[in-house]
């Protein structure tokens, strides 16, 4: 085709050749050439060294299992989209020491979402670990996996800290008893100064289970089979401590906070609950469905200031 020579005739008349590139026009007819795809851009304050976005003409990676395999970047952004083993993605992602993956924290990652899709059957199946001092935030994190051991998050490190996120849907409902069990958040004894700050967690078939030390403030756990599960050698700040509480702790199938292996006391002041204050009792009396917290006899729970949800599960 010969190239076009201004001036352009358009339906018998000059055209002005400031007409916008994008739709020239032939006779009579506007042809309309295709739209640049729109590129997110990170928020004001987030300078990532890489990028990771679903549109390759973006620029940047276009999946997080690349992103994560570059040396030396220590803050990841991810654009929003869905991400997946469609789009290329290998489960578990890894999440080095030090770095920092993030996506849209305001949302707990409601527009970018990390699914790990195949039912996968691995013992040990997870889709996001983080290793030590490493931190995710703003994404919605996912698993179809069908093994009663599988987690969609992994913290058996020290430091790591995943925060404004949301954890959804692995494995069928669990009660909490030592039978493994699929699992949203698990801790190991592994895990020291783990911090979950500001996540849901909902629609698992346990929600998290907690052994080594952690600090828990801000997350809304909800609509599991077990809302949390704590037990092993370790320490949990839910409140009272450096932790201002704030968790809310409603709807769990079965309990909202199991207890069975921690010693000493536990703090759990400033959390809002179904009952106020909340239902105790001693395992094995504890009541399915109606006990909020079920620990052994003589533990020693402090339950202060505790809020009553207004649409709190009876």
């Amino acid at each position: 085709m010969r190239p076009l020579l201004f001036p352009l005739l358009c339906a018998g008349v000059a055209c002005d050749a400031s007409f916008p590139l994008g739709n020239i026009p032939v006779g009579d007819v506007v042809v309309e050439s295709p739209e640049a795809p729109v590129c997110a851009a990170p928020p004001p304050g987030i300078d990532p060294c890489a990028i990771v976005s679903p549109t390759a003409t973006c620029g940047g990676f276009t999946t997080i299992t690349e992103a994560l395999g570059t040396s030396g970047c220590g803050l990841i952004w991810i654009a929003p989209g869905s991400y997946d083993e469609s789009t290329g993605e290998f489960f578990p992602l890894a999440v080095p020491a030090g770095v920092t993956l993030l996506g849209d924290e305001e949302t707990l990652g409601a527009s970018t979402i990390v699914s790990q899709l195949a039912p996968v059957a691995d013992a040990a199946a997870v889709t996001v670990q983080l290793a030590d001092d490493a931190v995710v935030g703003g994404l919605t994190l996912m698993s179809a996996a069908v093994t009663t051991q599988a987690s969609v998050v992994l913290l058996a490190a020290a430091g790591p800290t995943l925060r404004n996120s949301t954890v959804r849907g692995v494995g069928s409902e669990c009660d909490g008893s030592p039978t493994p069990c699929a699992l949203g958040v698990r801790l190991t004894q592994a895990s020291a100064d783990v911090s979950l700050l500001g996540n849901r967690i909902e629609q698992t078939a346990g929600g998290v289970a907690l052994e080594g030390t952690s600090l828990l403030e801000g997350n809304v756990i909800v609509d599991n089979g077990f809302g949390m599960r704590l037990g092993g050698d370790g320490f949990a700040d839910l409140g009272g401590g450096r932790s201002a509480g704030g968790n809310v702790f409603s709807c769990n199938a079965y309990f909202d906070v199991l207890i069975t292996g921690f010693t000493g006391t536990l703090s759990m002041s400033d959390n809002a609950w179904d009952h106020a204050p909340p239902s105790s009792a001693a395992s094995p009396s504890c009541v399915e469905g109606a006990t909020d917290i079920c620990a052994p006899a003589g533990f020693a729970v402090v339950v202060a200031r505790p809020t009553l949800l207004e649409d709190g599960c009876d």
